[in-house]
C-alpha cells in the first residue's frame, strides 16, 4: 500500500522548479530574517529576530559582484552562476561563449550576457592584455605569492559597478563614491600584518593602473575596497562543496565567525542561502564558520589569522567541547611522530592522479593502504590526516571495484565527520550520500536500516539546502520507492496521489 504522496521525481525537477541549478534572478526576491547590531567599538553582528528551528531560512541574497574562478570558467554562467551541467537532475545546458571578443567567459543565455555587459565590457576585449599586465606588474613588486588573478578581476568588476551606481564614467579621472551598501562592510584594522599591507597595496596599485586615466588619489578607493573584500569575500560552493566563484554579499557579511556556529551557508547559483542548523533563540547572535571545520584547531587559527587577522575564541577552539559536539584532533601528534613518510606516500598518490595513469589504480590503493596502517597505529580516529588518507583509499578502492573496502573507508570518514562537525553539516550529509551510492552497487538487504538512512538524509538535506532541493527530494524518492515497490514515477499511486507532482 502506498504510504503517502510521492515527492517530486528528480526527472521532473526542471519543469517543477525552473531548473535546480540556480534562481531566475529576474524573479528573485531577497529575504532577511535577522537584525544587525553595532557595538560601542563599532563591531557589527547579526542577531535572530525570533526563535528559529532547525532548517529554517534566515537570509537569501544575490551576490553584489562576483567572478567565476579560472578553473570553472566553462562550467558556470558568469552572470547568474548557474551550472551548465547537473547529472542529478538530468539538466544539461550548452554554455554560450561571450560574443564580445574574450574567450574565457561563458553564459547560460544571451539574456545573462546582456545583463552582464555593463560591467564585463571593460575587461572583455582586453582580457589577455590585462592578465599579462597584472602578472608582470605584480612580479615587479617582489611578492612571493602568485598573482591574485581572481581578486584583480573582481576589483575591476566592483569598480565598474561603483562607477555605474555613482554616475561616474569608468574611463574618467576620479574614483566613484563607495555605495551605501558597501560602506557598512567591516574593513581590516588600521594596523594589519605587514605581509597583508604589502599584498593589498601592490594589488590596489595594479588595479588602479589598469584604468589608465585615473589619478593617483584614487588609490584610497581601491585600498578600501580590497580591505572590505578581504574581510567579506565569500567563496561560492557547488553541491559537492568545491569553490567555483568568489564575490560579495553585503547583508550576510554581518555574520561573524564561529567554528561551531548555528548557521550554514549554501548556494543556489549566484544566490546565497543561510539556514539554521542548530536551534536559535530570539536575540542570539548568528554565526557561521569562515574556514574548513574539519581542520585542526591549530590549522583553523592560523588560517583565520592570515585571512582575517583575528584569533577565534569559540568553545571549540578553546577546547571546552567534547568530541561529539565538535571535537578537536590531538594537537600533540605532531610532536610525538614524524609523518614525513606518510606525506611522501600521499604526495606520490596525488602525482599519480594528476598524471591520470589508469593502470596505477592498484599501486595507488597500495600506497594509501600503507599510509593507513601507519596512521591507524599512531592516531586516534579524529585525526584529519587519517581522514584525508581514508578519503584517498575510498576513491582508489572504488576505481578497483572493491566496494566493501570502499564502504569500510567511507565509514571511517563518517566517524570522523560526526566527531568534528554536527549532524546537519553539509560535509557529513554528503559523505553519507556517498556511502549509500556505494552500497547501491553491491548487496545490502537490510531494508529497515536503509529506510532509516534514507529518511535521515532526506530530512537533514532539507535542513541544509531546503525541502525542494534535489538532494532532499532524491532521498525522499528513494524512500518512497523502498516503501512502495510497485511505484512508478508519473503514474497514479493510489491513496498517495500521482507521482511527480504534475
Amino acid at each position: 500500500m502506498p504510504t503517502g504522496p510521492a515527492p517530486i521525481d528528480p526527472d521532473d525537477f526542471r519543469s517543477q522548479q525552473g531548473g535546480m541549478m540556480g534562481y531566475d534572478l529576474s524573479r528573485f526576491s531577497p529575504f532577511v530574517g535577522f537584525e544587525t547590531r553595532v557595538s560601542p567599538e563599532g563591531y557589527r553582528s547579526a542577531h535572530a529576530t525570533k526563535d528559529y528551528e532547525i532548517g529554517e531560512l534566515i537570509c537569501t541574497e544575490v551576490s553584489w559582484c562576483g567572478v567565476v574562478t579560472e578553473q570553472y570558467g566553462k562550467d558556470y554562467c558568469a552572470y547568474c552562476y548557474r551550472a551548465f551541467e547537473d547529472p542529478l537532475s538530468h539538466i544539461q545546458l550548452k554554455g554560450k561563449k561571450c560574443t564580445g571578443g574574450c574567450a574565457t567567459t561563458y553564459y547560460c543565455s544571451r539574456e545573462c550576457q546582456k545583463e552582464d555587459r555593463a560591467f564585463h565590457k571593460y575587461t572583455c576585449k582586453t582580457y589577455e592584455e590585462l592578465v599579462k599586465f597584472g602578472a608582470e606588474e605584480y612580479a615587479k613588486t617582489g611578492m612571493d605569492q602568485e598573482f591574485p588573478l581572481e581578486d584583480f578581476l573582481l576589483l575591476r568588476y566592483a569598480f565598474a559597478k561603483c562607477c555605474k551606481l555613482g554616475g561616474v564614467p569608468v574611463t574618467g579621472t576620479e574614483a566613484p563614491p563607495m555605495p551605501a551598501e558597501l560602506q557598512t562592510l567591516y574593513e581590516t584594522d588600521p594596523v594589519s600584518p605587514a605581509h597583508l599591507e604589502q599584498q593589498e597595496g601592490a594589488l590596489a596599485w595594479i588595479v588602479m593602473k589598469s584604468f589608465p586615466n585615473l589619478r593617483p588619489l584614487s588609490m584610497h578607493f581601491f585600498r578600501s575596497m580590497i580591505a572590505k573584500m578581504r574581510c567579506n569575500n565569500y567563496g561560492f560552493l557547488s553541491r559537492i562543496q568545491t569553490v567555483f566563484a568568489h564575490g560579495l554579499f553585503p547583508k550576510t557579511s554581518m555574520f561573524n565567525h564561529s567554528c561551531c556556529g548555528q548557521v550554514v551557508v549554501v548556494y543556489n547559483g549566484g544566490v546565497q542561502e543561510l539556514r539554521i542548523v542548530k536551534p536559535v533563540k530570539a536575540g542570539d547572535e548568528l554565526m557561521h564558520a569562515y574556514v574548513d571545520v574539519t581542520a585542526t584547531t591549530e590549522e583553523r587559527k592560523k588560517k583565520l589569522k592570515e585571512l582575517y587577522d583575528f584569533e577565534c575564541r569559540c568553545p571549540r577552539c578553546m577546547g571546552t567541547l567534547p568530541y561529539d559536539e565538535g571535537g578537536i584532533p590531538d594537537s600533540e601528534l605532531e610532536e610525538q611522530y614524524d609523518f614525513s613518510d606518510v606525506e611522501q606516500d600521499l604526495m606520490t598518490e596525488f602525482q599519480m592522479i594528476s598524471q591520470e595513469f589508469a593502470e596505477t589504480s592498484r599501486e595507488l590503493y597500495d600506497v594509501t593502504r600503507r599510509s593507513l596502517v601507519v596512521l591507524r597505529k599512531r592516531c586516534g580516529p579524529y585525526n584529519r590526516r587519517l581522514y584525508m588518507t581514508e578519503s584517498a583509499a575510498c576513491r582508489n578502492s572504488m576505481r578497483l571495484g572493491l566496494m566493501e573496502r570502499a564502504v569500510e573507508h567511507c565509514e571511517k570518514m563518517i566517524q570522523f565527520l560526526r566527531a568534528v562537525t554536527h549532524e546537519n553539516h553539509p560535509l557529513l550529509v554528503l559523505q553519507e550520500m556517498t556511502m549509500e551510492d556505494i552500497r547501491e552497487t553491491w548487496e545490502f538487504d537490510d531494508k529497515a536500516e536503509r529506510e532509516r538512512i534514507y529518511e535521515s538524509i532526506s530530512k537533514r538535506a532539507g535542513h541544509i539546502w531546503g525541502a525542494n532541493h534535489i538532494f532532499s527530494q532524491l532521498y525522499a524518492m528513494r524512500l518512497h520507492k523502498l516503501r512502495n515497490p510497485g511505484y512508478v514515477p508519473g503514474e497514479s499511486s493510489g491513496r498517495g496521489g500521482g507521482g511527480g507532482g504534475k
